[in-house]
């Protein structure tokens, strides 16, 4: 249940399902997929917004998790005979940040790329309602999982793809930089009959172990091409079972042994960046003239600077001897055999040609402008 027109037939996400629903948008007056993509659709548009006061209707720009959940309960009951599995995609925490509960107020980036600093306060709390309007969706659709008698026997993973900035790093929205306010997302795991319930794991994992985690959890195989490792393996299960040690070199007391090292990359608006995230430290590259003024390098020690503030690239720190030197060269290793491996797969969408309706969904959240 695809809820973004990033993740639609569009970019071929609908390949390895056997039904994909793409929960699109509402159109105005009963209009079309086709018919929104003449010049008066838009003329309408306009003229609506302006007689309802510039007021906001969520279903303009995505469908609200009360109804995605629905069309997931229609699904799952109509299979829950069988071994199902489905991907419900909400989008509440992302832009427009909507007022909760529902006022029809909302900003949006696509009418403002840059707020003013003095909106920070206002935009923070409407993306915190946001997530607590989904956190009771969430739980309300669990609770029909339960009535159904389907929660023991059902693996439930909650992920995000990305977080919001909010002036942290002299920015807002998302996808400009790869601080940890937008990469560092929650990752929760609920296994069958209960499994490890309530367990933390102490080392860094990656959004590409969460395919694998799961193939594992049901007893199937993992994809050959797939670079992410199952979180549930023998040695995982051991290591969360045994007491937990910290030696006093400086690796056992920055890494733990199953950690990933965890690699990020970007390129939107003018923005190039890579980053490397291992031992307690991030390394972080940008391209010279990106958009935001950042610098070519960055270095956070982010087990004390947790929030990314003291650059020590070019400096030898004091802990682990990390250099800059160290962290650009295994980035540099780590990118090749990523991308040589990603080749192998990978279909080029180069070509893809967007329409119209296409193209106006992608504006309205922000992720094309007129130019």
């Amino acid at each position: 249940l695809p809820n973004n027109i990033h993740v639609t037939r569009s970019f071929n996400f609908q390949q390895g399902f056997d039904w994909f629903n793409y929960q699109a948008p509402d159109y105005i007056a009963g209009a079309t997929e086709s018919s929104s993509q003449l010049s008066m659709y838009n003329v309408v548009r306009k003229l609506r917004d302006k007689l309802v006061g510039g007021k906001k209707r969520v279903e303009d720009y995505y469908q609200p998790a009360d109804f995605v959940f629905g069309n997931a309960q229609k699904f799952i009951s109509a299979n829950k005979d069988k071994r199902w599995f489905t991907f419900v995609h909400l989008m509440e925490p992302h832009d427009p940040y909507f007022e909760r509960p529902f006022t029809g107020e909302g900003i949006g980036r696509a009418e403002m790329p840059n707020p003013p600093p003095e909106l920070e306060g206002e935009m923070r709390k409407a993306y915190q309602q946001e997530i607590t309007w989904m956190d009771n969706e969430i739980g309300k659709f669990l609770d029909w999982i339960k009535s159904e008698g389907l929660y023991d026997d059902t693996v439930v993973v909650v992920t995000a793809d990305h977080g919001e900035e909010f002036l942290e790093h002299g920015g807002w929205w998302h996808g400009t930089t790869l601080y940890e306010e937008q990469i560092h997302v929650p990752l929760i795991v609920k296994l069958a009959d209960g499994q490890w319930g309530g367990t933390r794991v102490p080392w860094q994992v990656r959004g590409i172990d969460i395919a694998p985690t799961i193939t594992a959890a049901l007893n199937l195989s993992a994809d050959n091409s797939w670079e992410g490792q199952n979180l549930l393996s023998e040695a995982a299960l051991l290591a969360l079972s045994a007491p937990s040690q910290v030696g006093s070199d400086c690796v056992s007391s920055r890494e733990h042994p199953l950690d990933r090292i965890v690699v990020a990359e970007n390129n939107f608006e003018g923005n190039v960046l890579s980053s490397l995230r291992m031992r307690g430290f991030k390394y972080i590259t940008a391209n010279e003239d990106n958009n935001r003024n950042l610098k070519a390098e960055e270095l956070y020690d982010i087990t004390s600077d947790t929030v990314e503030q003291k650059n020590i690239a070019g400096q030898t720190t004091p802990i682990c001897e990390q250099s800059t030197e160290g962290h650009q060269k295994l980035l540099k290793a780590v990118l090749g055999e990523t991308i040589n491996a990603s080749l192998q797969t990978a279909v080029n969408a180069s070509g893809v040609e967007l329409d119209e309706a296409t193209i106006q969904k992608m504006k309205a959240l922000g992720y094309m402008t007129d130019e």
